[in-house]
């Protein structure tokens, strides 16, 4: 959080927000108040604050460009962080290594992570159902359609690639998410 504090307080647009926005708190402070209460010589008023108190003069001034160049250092910071977290969260089923996939309810595919695609296209795999097989994704599409997830993983065999997966599954707004996770040999299960 630090790192990237310091890197936005060292962006351009942080200082431009500062300024502007503290240029126009100072402004509706130290100008349109006074004026609002009647005053006439609001430069001379703030000149002779700054002869009595010119620390709390001097304060007053910058704590008008201090609170904007926080928040706006804080508020980016955080959004920074914010994308960051999402980037990373989008990369993730492309960095699996497992298959990682969505299809619509008849069973095509629709999206797939690049690893799974390249497993897709080995094996020639165009739909839900030829790694899944019918009944699996009959299951599958009833229970997500019923309960939004799939509750109870199905452990399901795919010969080509000679290798058993667990399969889980939830809803997606366009179709069905389903994510297969290499397991070994579940027993009483044949190949």
């Amino acid at each position: 959080m630090r790192k990237v504090f310091l890197e936005q307080l060292r962006r351009e647009d942080t200082a431009w927000t500062a300024l502007i926005v503290g240029t126009l708190i100072n402004l509706y402070g130290q100008v349109l108040v006074p004026l609002a209460r009647g005053s006439s010589g609001i430069f001379t008023e703030f000149l002779r604050n700054f002869e009595i108190a010119p620390l709390v003069a001097i304060a007053t001034v910058l704590l008008g460009y201090m609170f904007p160049l926080l928040v706006s250092t804080l508020t980016g910071a955080r959004t920074r962080i914010e994308i960051r977290t999402v980037a990373s969260l989008a990369q993730f089923p492309e960095l699996k290594p497992d298959p990682v996939f969505r299809a619509d309810d008849s069973g095509a595919v629709i999206e797939a992570g690049a690893r799974t695609r390249v497993l897709f296209e080995r094996h020639h795999v165009r739909t839900a159902q030829d790694i899944l097989g019918e009944d699996a994704w009959g299951r599958i599409v009833s229970e997500v359609g019923r309960e939004g997830v799939l509750t109870t993983p199905e452990a399901i065999y795919f010969a080509p690639a000679g290798r058993w997966y667990a399969a889980a599954a939830s809803a997606a707004p366009e179709g069905i998410n389903v994510y297969l996770a290499a397991i070994p040999s579940p027993a009483g299960k044949a190949a």
